[in-house]
């Protein structure tokens, strides 16, 4: 086992970032890191290094955790284009008693979900196999149930925008993880859309000797006005 996917680093660093932890969800997530590099081996569910899947997978999924919490009225969560439940099913072992619906077009990434959520008994996921553009047909009742919606790695951030809207609440909030070139994409994405959306960029600082994270939080003018 990497040495850094033992409980002592893992406790440390969610108490860094004010995340509330136990012994039953540090080993929970110990499992899932276990099972993920098990079956990484054969799937290729992930290209994050495995030497970096604490710092790079737990912490900063921690870390969108505190940022959502903020949010102004309760709801569903929701990761889009999730992969292997990343940040998602570290969301629901971090808040087991919030309902966290994770999608993605690519049953391989599900199915490992499936058997994470089989294990850990987590009873607070909803998996939901199929493309974002085709979802709102698909479980239209789920329109307007998210008060954050999370999306790492998947696209520009018009399309994330298009893609997630139909679901969010009117006070709800985009939670999206970027890179270094998240100012020039947030300027270029207000340019055509300043009188709908509006948004901050925060960055938090994570455990250890890794780069702040930067995420662009996205929310419908209207909630101030």
């Amino acid at each position: 086992m990497n040495p850094k996917m033992d409980a002592p680093n893992i406790q440390a660093g969610l108490s860094d970032l004010g995340t509330p932890s136990s012994t039953v969800i540090t080993e929970q997530l110990i499992i899932f890191l276990n099972e993920l590099s098990r079956w990484n081996r054969t799937y290729n569910l992930t290209r994050i290094p495995e030497t970096n899947w604490v710092p790079q997978i737990v912490f900063q999924s921690a870390a969108l955790q505190t940022l959502a919490d903020s949010c102004p009225m309760p709801g569903d969560w929701m990761d889009m284009g999730t992969g292997p439940g990343i940040p998602g099913l570290i969301l629901a072992i971090l808040e087991p008693d919030r309902k966290i619906r994770l999608v993605d077009s690519r049953s391989k990434k599900t199915d490992f979900i499936v058997h994470i959520c089989r294990i850990l008994d987590l009873r607070n996921v909803d998996i939901l196999t199929a493309r974002l553009e085709k979802l709102p047909m698909k479980r239209p009742e789920l329109k307007k149930q998210c008060s954050a919606i999370f999306a790492r790695a998947l696209g520009s951030i018009p399309d994330l925008i298009q893609w997630g809207s139909p679901f969010l609440k009117p006070a709800g909030r985009f939670f999206l993880p970027r890179g270094g070139t998240v100012e020039q994409e947030w300027l270029q994405f207000k340019e055509g859309t300043g009188k709908t959306w509006d948004g901050d960029i925060v960055r938090i600082a994570l455990p250890g000797p890794q780069p702040a994270l930067n995420c662009l939080m996205v929310f419908r003018k209207e909630e101030y006005s």
